[in-house]
C-alpha cells in the first residue's frame, strides 16, 4: 500500500496528506525507499524502452542462434518460432504502465529520495531493533518513525517499560538523543498536527507541539 500510493502520485497530489503505517515498522519503509531509488536508476522509461523493449530484439541474429544452439523441434520451426513470439504486440501491450515513476513527478534521484519521507510515518514498537535503520545516515534516506506500542498488547507487561525500553537504542548507540526526540515527540506531534494544527489543543504537551508544526 505504501508503495503504491507513491508510485501512484498521491503525495504529489495531497502534499499536506500524512499517512500513519502502523503495526508493521518502518524496517520496511527503509527497504521499499531503497528499492524504488534501485528501481529509478533501472527502470526509468528511456532505460525500458532502450533495453526491453520487445521489437528491439535482433531477429535475424536470433535466428542464426536457433539454426547454430537450438534443439531439433525449434530448428525446424526456424522463422515460424520467432513469429510466435508476437514481438510487435507484444510492445503495443501496456504502454500506459511502462514507465513506474510517471505518477511521482521527480527527475532525480535526490528528489525521490526528499519526497517519500515528507508524507509518511511509519508506527515502530519500543524494542523493534529495526527502527535504528530510519534514523541511519548510511541508509538512503530519515525516514519518520514514531514510537507506536500497544500499551495493552500481551508483549507489554508493564506499561512504565515501553519508554524505558525504547530509550535502550540510545544507551546502544543506535541512535541519538536527538533521534529518540524525533520518534518519540517529534514525528508523532508533526504526523497528528499537520492537517489538524488543533490537535494537541487544550492538552498539557500544547505549547510544547507549536515548535515541531511550526517548523
Amino acid at each position: 500500500m505504501t508503495k503504491s500510493i507513491f508510485l501512484g502520485g498521491v503525495v504529489r497530489r495531497f502534499p499536506t496528506l500524512t499517512f500513519s503505517f502502523l503495526e508493521g515498522g518502518v524496517g520496511y519503509g527503509v527497504m521499499l525507499l531503497a528499492n524504488l531509488v534501485g528501481g529509478w536508476q533501472k527502470r526509468p522509461y528511456d532505460t525500458m524502452q532502450k533495453n526491453l523493449r520487445p521489437t528491439n530484439i535482433d531477429t535475424e541474429r536470433l535466428r542464426e542462434l536457433i539454426e547454430q544452439y537450438g534443439y531439433g523441434d525449434l530448428k525446424a520451426k526456424g522463422q515460424e518460432a520467432i513469429d510466435a513470439l508476437q514481438l510487435q504486440e507484444l510492445a503495443r501491450r501496456e504502454t500506459e504502465s511502462l514507465d513506474d515513476y510517471a505518477g511521482v513527478g521527480v527527475s532525480t534521484k535526490e528528489e525521490l529520495i526528499d519526497l517519500f519521507p515528507k508524507n509518511f510515518y511509519f508506527g515502530c514498537e519500543a524494542d523493534d531493533p529495526a527502527t535504528a535503520r530510519a534514523f541511519d545516515s548510511r541508509m538512503p534516506g530519515r525516514l519518520k518513525a514514531l514510537l507506536g506500542t500497544d500499551l495493552a498488547h500481551w508483549d507489554v507487561p508493564d506499561f512504565a517499560e515501553a519508554v524505558p525500553e525504547a530509550w535502550e537504542m540510545v544507551e546502544d548507540e543506535l541512535i541519538t538523543e536527538q533521534d529518540f526526540r524525533d520518534f518519540t515527540f517529534t514525528n508523532p506531534v508533526q504526523c497528528h498536527g499537520q492537517m489538524n494544527p488543533d490537535f494537541f489543543k487544550g492538552t498539557i504537551v500544547e505549547d510544547a507541539a507549536k515548535n515541531p508544526l511550526n517548523g
